[in-house]
Parts: structure tokens; C-alpha cells; sequence
């Protein structure tokens, strides 16, 4: 079974809106294909854009309504690579965990490794609680109880997810925005959670705390 040393993480990251732009090439699909008037930058006020979606329309049409290859050519956060590769060097273990359709996938790989180049050891594609394939995940390791868990994702949501059910969390580190209200109020911040107000905020507080 693999190890990990124990005095270093697994550190988990999610894909959308920590690493790649989500928000802004949705936000700019939203308007361009059904003249929604938002702009690139517009954050939501609840996960399924429902202030500005039609009473009565399904988001999921919307978002299933991409073109097949939307993963494919998505925009970096500029300081992503470099600072994934400082944490592979420091020794830790990085699994990007993520939700996309089943077709998105070969693009989204294709945009991680060839056309970015991305360091990471391992990469799972979930539609479930991704607490659920953490902890499998983690069985494979034979110093288990030992190892550190750190989770980097923009949707509370995971996080508290992960804070109940996957054991050894050390740093959680989430978005503070809107839809994220009601887990913010229920989880506040704490030695343990933060909450940044935009991503490169929160890369910076999981470089701040993997460096101590």
C-alpha cells in the first residue's frame, strides 16, 4: 500500500473556479447564448443562478446546454501552476477532485496536462458527495490514520461535507460569496475553516498554511 510521510497532507483541490474559471466563461455563455445581462465577473446569488433563471426553468438545461467540449480550453488562475508545483516539492499529495459530465472529461484532461501542465498525483470525477471517494481514496493508504487532510473548494457545501466525513481535516479553505451563506452561518470561521473573498485570496491562505 502506499505511504505518505505522516508530517505531510494530502491535500485535496477542487477544479472549478480554484484552478480553471468556471464563473466567467458561464457567466459570458449565459449572456451571449440567452441575453441574460450579467456580466463576466457576476456572482450568483445562490449555486443555481435562480435570481436571474426564469420562475419555472431547470438550471441543469442550462448547464447541460454547454458546447460538449467546455472543459477543454478553460482559463488557468494564473498563479495555480506554480504554486501546485511548490507543493508537490514540499512533499505533500495532491488529488484534484471535481464534478463534470462524463463527456467533459478527455477535455478537461487534455486542458490540465497538455495545454497547462498542471502538476498533480491523482484526479477523480465525481457526481456523488465527494466525501465518499475521499474516504475510499484514503483506505489505500496504509499510514491512514496518520495522514492530514487539507481541502481547497469554492462551494461550502464540499467543505462541510468533508469537515463531517473525512477524518484528520486539517484546513479547510472556502469562498466567501453569497451562495455560500447559509454553510458560512452554520460552519463560521475557525481555526480550521476559512472563508476568502475571491480564489487567489484562498490559494494564498492554503500556501500560508502548508508553509508553517
Amino acid at each position: 500500500m502506499k505511504q505518505i510521510n505522516y508530517k505531510k497532507s494530502v491535500v485535496w483541490v477542487d477544479v472549478d473556479d480554484v484552478c480553471v474559471m468556471f464563473r466567467t466563461m458561464f457567466n459570458k455563455f449565459l449572456r451571449e447564448t440567452y441575453h441574460f445581462k450579467i456580466t463576466d465577473d457576476y456572482m450568483a446569488k445562490s449555486w443555481t443562478y435562480e435570481e436571474i433563471i426564469p420562475a419555472g426553468d431547470d438550471f441543469m438545461n442550462y448547464f447541460k446546454s454547454l458546447p460538449v467540449n467546455w472543459t477543454e480550453n478553460q482559463v488557468v488562475f494564473p498563479f495555480v501552476k506554480a504554486y501546485l508545483d511548490e507543493i508537490h516539492k514540499m512533499g505533500h499529495y495532491i488529488i484534484l477532485i471535481t464534478a463534470v459530465p462524463e463527456h467533459a472529461v478527455h477535455y478537461r484532461l487534455k486542458n490540465l496536462i497538455s495545454t497547462h501542465q498542471l502538476y498533480f498525483d491523482e484526479i477523480y470525477f465525481t457526481s456523488q458527495s465527494k466525501s465518499l471517494y475521499a474516504q475510499e481514496i484514503i483506505k489505500r493508504f496504509g499510514n491512514s490514520e496518520l495522514i492530514t487532510n487539507v481541502l481547497i473548494d469554492d462551494r461550502a457545501k464540499n467543505c462541510i461535507d468533508f469537515l463531517n466525513n473525512v477524518p484528520n481535516m486539517e484546513k479547510i479553505i472556502s469562498l466567501d460569496a453569497p451562495f455560500n451563506n447559509s454553510e458560512m452561518t452554520s460552519y463560521p470561521a475557525s481555526n480550521i475553516i476559512s472563508y476568502e473573498s475571491n480564489t487567489e485570496e484562498m490559494w494564498n491562505k492554503l500556501m500560508a498554511h502548508l508553509r508553517q
